[in-house]
């Protein structure tokens, strides 16, 4: 991430953070969370037909998107020079949403270590087709041809490494039924809570770059990055392991309590120092390697760092709700949360009192971190009456 200012302009690297942010919020929604039934599927057949159904409603959701995105292309006048790379957004959203399926049906697998080579592999190409390019035509368009290109790779490794077939895609009137009755609090209430929640995380860099511009989201985008990268990389991997013994303990009717403690005090014991020595050394190291021009990205890493970290120590068993059927209790939640967050404490402030960004980016962060302990507790109080109930079986 830090090569980045090297090869591109400010304003390239600041569009292409609003275009990841933009991907991310559409990438888990195209598919209307389905690939969450891909983990919790209950035979072999069961997670190759949630798969093929997966794939297929990305592809129907990304294409009328992409249908939309032209049709309304026409009455943009001069916006639409300025965000030619809307155009992308159907794919890369398309795309996104394959990645998580199979990572979902892998993880289903306990294909543990080939989750992590898909991750390797996508982090690897996007790299190297990013430098590339970097050398050869620096343009934000680069950035965001490389980020899909990444993404491309590491599918065609998980196709392969799956072993499915295109009979995946074999799947009767009843099959399909089956899936929307059986699944029905997934792609209804699951996706809206997915919309709130990716909102909370992504629309922060959309609205950075209306109301400041370019220039500020890719400080804020940098520091995002750099920091959050490589505890989400630990932590991912500890949901993937923690979802699935979750699932099997939640089927036969065993307790979570104690594993679920056990796997938060683990991402703890490595994410607390790391935020501790990123927060001490955050302004030096964009200072030294950056220079002066990205010192901002050094105030703001401090800013989000403890926003950081205490959503990555809740993240891996956020799957939690799903498994428990308390998916309308957590969407209220974060409606709650978005509007404090969002409306009351970001947009308001900006419209009415124009502040500086760093404010803005204070608020947000504080409650950030309010945000997921309150979260952590509601988890713990979904667990509690879960092992409740089935004492009393």
């Amino acid at each position: 991430m830090l090569l980045l200012p090297l090869f591109y302009l400010t304003e390239d690297i600041g569009v292409f953070f609003v275009f990841s942010a933009l991907g991310l919020l559409l990438g888990s929604l195209v598919s209307w969370r389905s690939f969450n039934a891909i983990l919790i599927s209950d035979t072999d057949e069961v997670a190759n037909s949630n798969l093929g159904i997966s794939f297929l409603l990305g592809g129907v959701t990304s294409l009328i998107l992409e249908i939309l995105i032209l049709a309304f292309s026409p009455f943009w006048g001069n916006w639409q020079s300025n965000v030619e790379w809307i155009y992308f957004l159907p794919v890369y959203a398309l795309f996104t949403s394959v990645f998580i399926s199979f990572e979902n049906f892998l993880n289903y697998k306990k294909r543990y270590i080939q989750i992590g080579y898909g991750k390797l592999i996508k982090a690897s190409a996007t790299l190297l087709i990013t430098l590339l390019l970097g050398i050869l035509t620096p343009s934000a368009e680069s950035l965001i041809f490389a980020l899909i290109t990444g993404l491309l790779a590491v599918i065609v490794f998980q196709i392969w490494i799956s072993g499915i077939t295109w009979h995946i895609f074999q799947i009767s009137k009843r099959k399909f039924k089956i899936f929307f009755f059986k699944y029905r609090d997934i792609l209804t209430f699951n996706s809206s809570l997915a919309i709130i929640s990716e909102l909370n995380s992504h629309l922060p860099t959309i609205l950075l770059s209306i109301f400041y511009g370019e220039n500020v989201v890719a400080f804020y985008g940098m520091a995002q990055r750099f920091f959050s990268t490589p505890v989400s990389v630990w932590s991912n991997s500890i949901a993937s392991v923690f979802g699935k013994e979750s699932v099997e303990r939640y089927i036969k009717s065993r307790n979570i309590s104690g594993y679920f403690v056990s796997t938060v005090k683990k991402v703890i014991m490595i994410i607390i120092p790391f935020g501790v020595i990123a927060f001490l050394l955050a302004p030096w190291i964009f200072d030294t390697f950056l220079g002066k021009e990205w010192e901002a990205s050094g105030g703001i890493s401090r800013i989000i760092i403890p926003l950081i970290i205490a959503q990555n120590i809740v993240m891996p068993t956020t799957i939690l709700y799903t498994i428990l059927n308390h998916q309308k209790r957590i969407l209220i939640f974060y409606l709650v949360s978005f509007f404090v967050r969002i409306i009351l404490l970001f947009i308001l402030p900006y419209l009415l009192f124009d502040i500086n960004y760093i404010y803005l980016l204070m608020m947000f962060s504080f409650t950030g971190v309010l945000h997921y302990i309150l979260y952590y507790r509601e988890l713990r109080s979904q667990i509690e009456n879960y092992e409740t109930q089935i004492e009393h079986k």
